[in-house]
């Protein structure tokens, strides 16, 4: 069975017109982005009531908020504007959580890598332990090797 034909873009209206081009316009250039992400560093810093770079962009600009993803894609260039805006954020954050602000302990935790508990890793887990050994050995034994493989890690 046959595909269906591709469509051809639309024709123009008078002789020698271009074809019409379809899609939304570019509007956005590495020169736009890099200011719109001053703006934002700028605004952020003078005020310290603003806390949350996204204000900026989706009140005070009226834009949507993937639009960010979209620039930092499109010109890496603007990932050092949005960086820093994401450091005051962060700081500020931190101020009112010590003021006791829930409400920023859970934006810390959910955007910023914060956590209640400290999750340690080792690289000596990468042993070959086979999960049938685990399961057979008493709690002594669990603790006997745990217990070497930190003292194998501080000995690193």
């Amino acid at each position: 069975m046959a595909g269906k034909p591709k469509k051809s873009p639309p024709k123009a209206s008078g002789v020698g017109d271009k074809p019409k081009k379809i899609g939304r316009p570019t509007i956005w250039t590495e020169e736009k982005a890099l200011e719109l992400g001053r703006e934002l560093v700028e605004w952020m810093l003078a005020d310290e009531s603003r806390t949350y770079w996204q204000r900026f962009i989706v009140i005070e600009k009226g834009l949507y908020k993937e639009l960010i993803n979209d620039l930092v894609k499109k010109w890496p260039s603007f990932s050092p504007l949005l960086k820093r805006a994401k450091e005051i954020q962060e700081l500020r954050l931190l101020e009112t959580v010590g003021k006791g602000e829930i409400k920023s302990l859970f934006v810390l935790k959910n955007h910023h890598g914060y956590a209640d508990r400290v999750e340690v890793k080792s690289d000596n887990l990468n042993r070959s332990l086979d999960t049938k050994d685990l399961s057979a050995a008493s709690d002594e034994q669990l603790r006997e090797m745990l217990k070497s493989m930190v003292d194998s890690k501080q000995g690193d």
